[in-house]
């Protein structure tokens, strides 16, 4: 079920905390960064990716809210590069944060 205009003005707020997250990661995210354990062939291939995501999730998009919320999962991308990048207490910080607002959304849209 897609959500309504109203219940996305509902969810706006989480939608945007997310979307911060994840700009946070970017900003990790250099030219030297290691992507190829994260699945990635080069950088500008995971920032693309990335940039889509944070735009559909400005957009509240519950699609992408699914997939972001994989990303996070343990051995799952975002961990990947933090792993690979020396930046894994802060992923840590991060999906802990994402997993809070994910079941807070996930919560909202399942008494609907």
């Amino acid at each position: 079920m897609t959500p309504t205009e109203k219940e996305k003005a509902e969810y706006f707020e989480d939608f945007q905390k997310v979307a911060e997250l994840l700009q946070q990661i970017r900003r990790y995210i250099t030219e030297e960064s290691d992507t190829i354990w994260a699945g990635f062939d080069n950088v500008e291939a995971f920032l693309a990716e990335l940039d889509k995501d944070i735009d559909n999730i400005q957009q509240c998009d519950f699609q992408t809210l699914k997939k972001v919320h994989i990303e996070f999962l343990p051995t799952c991308t975002y961990q990947e590069l933090s792993l690979s990048n020396g930046w894994s207490e802060m992923y840590l910080q991060l999906a802990t944060e994402f997993d809070a607002i994910y079941e807070r959304l996930i919560g909202k849209s399942s008494t609907k």
